[in-house]
């Protein structure tokens, strides 16, 4: 199904400055990463390569929530992608202020966040990369075994038992912050470029 995005709609959406400013969870932690990330010499050739082949700019649009631990650690590092490399461009959109963009995305079968799609110059969408790398995924299901007792605090009314889920959440993603610190963005940056780029044309 086609994204409810064109050019126009696009340039609606905020950039990275923008959203950093409006974000009411995890701002200083965003701030810090996006400080810390960097791309290594080999992805910014394998990116430069991309941008060309795709017609000399890629637009990427990603759809979150502030309060997103996902987003929170990863896009940071797609933000400072697309300052770094000339001729792709970044929009965030938040979920709860675009209805129509999270139904396609949900009609598509993707509920998860961030949602980021990947435009060509012409825009024409080449792939989607969503929430986390893959690398992650056993280790938030490790982290989730050893918390037993999240699925009856979430299913809870108490206020104290909120308090105490959000707690637990937030040393999740203090765990994660850690992850991609020691390497994990690498894998992020890798999925990216098997999106935009053939093996056999990298670096």
């Amino acid at each position: 199904m086609s994204l409810p995005l064109a050019k126009d709609s696009y340039a609606k959406g905020l950039r990275w400055e923008d959203y950093l400013s409006r974000m009411t969870s995890n701002q200083d932690l965003a701030k810090t990463l996006y400080g810390e990330a960097r791309l290594t010499p080999e992805d910014l050739h394998d990116l430069e390569q991309a941008v060309s082949r795709h017609g000399g700019r890629i637009y990427l649009s990603a759809m979150t929530e502030p309060w997103c631990g996902d987003s929170a650690a990863n896009l940071p590092l797609i933000a400072r992608l697309a300052s770094e490399l000339p001729g792709v461009e970044l929009r965030i959109f938040v979920r709860s202020e675009h209805p129509d963009l999270h139904a396609a995305y949900e009609a598509d079968g993707i509920d998860r966040i961030p949602a980021i799609s990947i435009f060509d110059a012409s825009f024409r969408e080449l792939g989607r990369w969503v929430e986390r790398p893959q690398a992650a995924n056993a280790r938030i299901d490790a982290w989730k075994a050893g918390h037993p007792e999240l699925e009856t605090l979430g299913k809870s009314s108490n206020p104290e038992d909120k308090k105490r889920r959000r707690a637990i959440y937030d040393g999740l993603l203090n765990e994660m912050v850690v992850w991609y610190r020691a390497g994990m963005w690498n894998d992020t940056v890798r999925e990216l470029k098997e999106i935009l780029l053939p093996v056999d044309v990298r670096a």
